[in-house]
């Protein structure tokens, strides 16, 4: 089982789905444009792969997103205070443990990667039941959530925490093994 948050067009999807034949790939991407190129992208394995329209965060409700003018990124906002109609696009919020309970089946699983636009630090800080599913996953940063931040979150969460060697943005974590 692989989850791929901020899926983007689908290429890590479709790569995860070529590299690992026997692997369920779901996927999470915010935009819709994005979206319609993801399930194009994605098509020639929509038989263990499945790409939800939403934001992930950490409670369920709605989040409001404009693309950053600097860049191809998002920003986003989410909470109790966004609605729908708002003048910036809105898009549903998932919390991860209502995609785990609702798209996961249960599963543990083997590989979660997080590019989440400047959600992060509240999905690894609040509601982190999901968590403990999970056996390894990568982080990208973004904002003002610092690579200690993300490392010591990550070692609160039961996973050996690292910086990514090919990306200084990134924190890989490995789930610790229990003691028995």
């Amino acid at each position: 089982m692989i989850v791929d948050l901020g899926s983007n067009i689908g290429t890590t999807v479709a790569d995860f789905a070529q590299k690992f034949p026997n692997a369920r790939v779901v996927g999470v991407e915010l935009d819709s444009d994005n979206l319609r190129l993801c399930l194009n992208n994605v098509a020639p394995w929509k038989d263990r792969c499945s790409v939800l329209q939403g934001a992930v965060s950490d409670t369920d409700g709605y989040c409001t997103y404009d693309r950053r003018a600097d860049s191809n990124a998002f920003t986003i906002t989410c909470g109790s205070s966004v609605s729908e109609g708002t003048t910036m696009q809105t898009v549903k919020a998932f919390s991860l443990n209502r995609i785990f309970s609702d798209h996961l089946s249960q599963q543990p699983v083997d590989y979660l990667k997080m590019d989440i636009e400047g959600a992060e630090k509240q999905v690894l800080r609040s509601n982190t039941e999901w968590a403990q599913a999970v056996r390894c996953l990568k982080v990208e940063l973004h904002g003002d959530y610092t690579p200690e931040d993300c490392l010591h979150d990550l070692t609160v969460l039961g996973f050996h925490a690292r910086l990514d060697r090919k990306h200084p943005h990134c924190i890989v974590g490995v789930r610790r093994p229990s003691k028995h």
